[in-house]
């Protein structure tokens, strides 16, 4: 029969244990809400992405989140930010992803994902778009994203991003944006320059295994109980 009663001989040990414990309950219950979090958005944007766009003046300058749009408009080349991730489609290349807020023939200014460009071609690039700013897009509204302590700050002096945070990016650049990114699928305008567009199936073919992190670290809390029983029993058992 278990003795539960040993586990309170060594107030700090208790204090320590239950600390620790806490901190592995936490961060199981996170990766819990990390999982509802991304499965939500992989269920909107694979039942949004299939749908036909709207035009922007069919939704009255409403635009809830995951709508699929198209507009007409011109590009803020000025403002132009690269942000720094992976893509799928070019692995091991030297390059990011081209953010640039976008303003239709209404006045509503989205902040753009136009698509992947490598490094080389960034110059080149933005020079097209200064030449030529006119733009059609189809694309999917998706949330604004929050900063991660495990990611470097957004570098606004040499227009680097890193986080797709739209309300802190509005606010560097000056401009009154939508608040939520346009994920750019489709575009009219076609540049020289080489861009790897974004695609549906990269879209939603998002890796979800936060539910495994969290039973790994309620496991880690389960484990840490029965350690920190069995050395308790063993350090007390006379008593």
């Amino acid at each position: 029969m278990l003795n539960i009663n040993i586990l309170f001989k060594d107030k700090l040990g208790l204090f320590l244990y239950s600390i620790a414990c806490a901190f592995l309950i936490m961060l199981g219950t996170w990766q819990i809400y990390r999982y509802g979090e991304k499965t939500s958005y992989i269920e909107n944007t694979y039942k949004n992405i299939q749908l036909p766009p709207k035009e922007v003046q069919q939704l009255a300058h409403e635009f809830p989140v995951f709508s699929k749009i198209y507009l007409e408009g011109k590009m803020l080349g000025d403002k132009a930010m690269w942000l720094y991730r992976r893509h799928p489609a070019a692995k091991n290349k030297d390059g990011a992803y081209l953010i640039i807020p976008v303003e239709d023939t209404y006045g509503n200014i989205f902040l753009s994902v136009i698509g992947w460009v490598l490094k080389a071609n960034h110059g080149k690039l933005l020079k097209e778009i200064k030449a030529n700013n006119k733009i059609g897009v189809t694309g999917l509204l998706l949330p604004s994203e929050q900063n991660s302590m495990f990611l470097p700050k957004n570098d606004y002096k040499n227009k680097i991003c890193f986080t797709l945070d739209v309300a802190e990016i509005s606010e560097n650049m000056g401009l009154k944006m939508n608040p939520n990114s346009l994920a750019v699928l489709k575009l009219d305008n076609k540049f020289e320059a080489q861009i790897v567009p974004i695609t549906a199936e990269m879209m939603v073919k998002i890796k979800n295994d936060h539910l495994e992190y969290a039973i790994t670290w309620y496991g880690l809390a389960v484990v840490l109980s029965v350690i920190y029983y069995l050395y308790m029993n063993k350090k007390y058992k006379n008593d």
